[in-house]
């Protein structure tokens, strides 16, 4: 590729991130734009969809294990535990619902230790609303899903945890 055409690519590249940062739902500071353009610039380049490029990089990653999950957010309450853990669940695992028996399971596979009485953990979630009930098995155990609230709950600690210390 000569000098003139690789520099109207990097030009039209850098257009299309411009523009998807603008469209970004809060403003950006020239940090962040500059980190953003540093990590995706070379996606775009090559093609890539810039808006697309830049939400699937602004995403935190999942952790590799419910234990991590569990520090990564720092959760230190059971109630906070259930969450992550019922948050991994989901998203990790694809496990979308799941009872107080599912959520013990859970807790016992990391090693957490259990509270005296998971339904009443479960029950407090859901009157915060960061799980919702949704429906019983046959033998009344109430299902749960993480809802949205409990989702960007654990995602937006996810992300917070990530950034680099600011200085």
């Amino acid at each position: 590729m000569d000098q003139g055409s690789f520099r109207e690519r990097l030009r039209n590249a850098l257009d299309l991130l411009l523009d998807a940062l603008d469209g970004t739902e809060r403003e950006l500071s020239e940090a962040e734009r500059a980190a953003v353009i540093g990590a995706v610039l070379p996606s775009v380049l090559h093609g890539a969809d810039a808006r697309r490029t830049i939400i699937s990089t602004s995403q935190p990653s999942s952790p590799e294990s419910p234990e991590t999950l569990i520090k990564a957010v720092g959760a230190t309450t059971f109630s906070d535990q259930a969450l992550a853990l019922a948050w991994y669940s989901l998203h990790v695992k694809g496990d979308g619902t799941f009872t107080s028996s599912d959520m013990g399971e859970m807790f016992k596979e990391c090693r957490v230790p259990l509270p005296a009485n998971m339904s009443d953990v479960l029950a407090k979630l859901e009157k915060q609303r960061v799980l919702t009930g949704v429906g019983s098995l046959e033998g009344g155990l109430k299902q749960y899903v993480v809802s949205q609230d409990g989702d960007d709950l654990i995602e937006g600690r996810l992300k917070k945890n990530q950034e680099p210390p600011t200085e």
